[in-house]
C-alpha cells in the first residue's frame, strides 16, 4: 500500500511538473494580437499630405521552458498597404513581409533593448506615433493606370519630385498601434486585380522581353494586401 502511494505521488507531482512547464512555455504568448497603423507623411509645396495603412498582426513567441528558447516566433500580418495621392497621382507604401516586426523595431528605437514580448506590450499601450528607421521603409510605387498591375512603378526617395511633381519630398514614416478593425474592401475596390491569394506577382514572366526585370515582377498581390477577402 505504501508502495501504491509513493507511485501515485511521484505521479501526482510528475503531471503537476508537466502543467507547470507548459503553462510556462506558452502562457506569455497570450494576448499578442495587435493592429498597427502606417503613416507616411510627405512635404509638398500645398502643405503635408498623408498615406495611411492597417494591419493586424498574429504574434506567437517563441516557447520558453526553463531559461530556453524553442523554435522561432511565428507571425501573421494581414493588412492593406498605405494609400494616399501626390500631385494627382496615387501613391503606395507596400505592404512588406517585414511589417510583422516593425513593432519591435520602433520600440527598440524609442526605449532601447528589452524583450521582444515586452516591446510588443509597450507599442499596445503607446499614445503616440513612433518613427520608423528609414532603413526599414516599406518601397514606394504609383501606377499609370490602377487598372493594369503591370503599370506599376517602384519610386525611389529621390526620385518622388521626378514622379510626383517638384517640391515632393518623404518626411518621415512612423507606426501607431491602432484598433481599428480591419477592412482590405476599399483595397479591393480601387485595385480590382487583386486576388484571394498573395503569391501571384504583378505580371508574368515574358520571355520575350529584354534583360530588364520590369518592376511588375519585383512585387505580388500581398504587397497591398494580405489576408482573405471580407465575407
Amino acid at each position: 500500500m505504501k508502495t501504491l502511494l509513493t507511485i501515485l505521488a511521484g505521479l501526482g507531482f510528475a503531471v503537476v511538473l508537466g502543467v507547470g512547464i507548459t503553462w510556462y512555455a506558452f502562457s506569455r504568448g497570450s494576448d499578442l494580437s495587435y493592429g498597427q497603423e502606417i503613416i507616411a507623411t510627405f512635404d509638398t509645396p500645398d502643405g503635408p499630405v498623408t498615406a495611411r495603412g492597417l494591419s493586424h498582426i498574429n504574434y506567437t513567441p517563441r516557447s520558453k521552458i526553463l531559461h530556453g528558447d524553442i523554435g522561432n516566433p511565428s507571425i501573421k500580418v494581414s493588412g492593406n498597404a498605405a494609400y494616399g495621392e501626390l500631385g494627382g497621382k496615387p501613391v503606395f507604401l507596400l505592404l512588406e513581409y517585414a511589417a510583422g516586426t516593425w513593432a519591435q523595431t520602433v520600440m527598440y528605437k524609442a526605449f532601447g533593448s528589452m524583450d521582444e514580448l515586452d516591446q510588443i506590450r509597450s507599442f499596445k499601450e503607446a499614445k503616440d506615433a513612433l518613427p520608423l528607421p528609414e532603413r526599414r521603409y516599406p518601397r514606394i510605387v504609383t501606377f499609370d493606370d490602377m487598372a493594369d498591375p503591370s503599370s506599376v512603378q517602384i519610386v525611389p526617395l529621390d526620385k518622388l519630385s521626378e514622379v510626383f511633381g517638384e517640391g515632393i519630398s518623404l518626411r518621415d514614416v512612423a507606426l501607431r498601434s491602432s484598433f481599428v478593425p480591419l477592412d482590405t474592401s476599399k483595397m479591393r475596390a480601387m485595385l480590382p486585380w487583386l486576388g484571394q491569394y498573395p503569391e501571384p506577382r504583378l505580371c508574368k514572366r515574358n520571355p520575350d522581353r529584354d534583360a530588364t526585370i520590369p518592376d511588375c515582377r519585383h512585387m505580388s498581390h500581398g504587397h497591398f494586401v494580405m489576408g482573405r477577402p471580407e465575407k
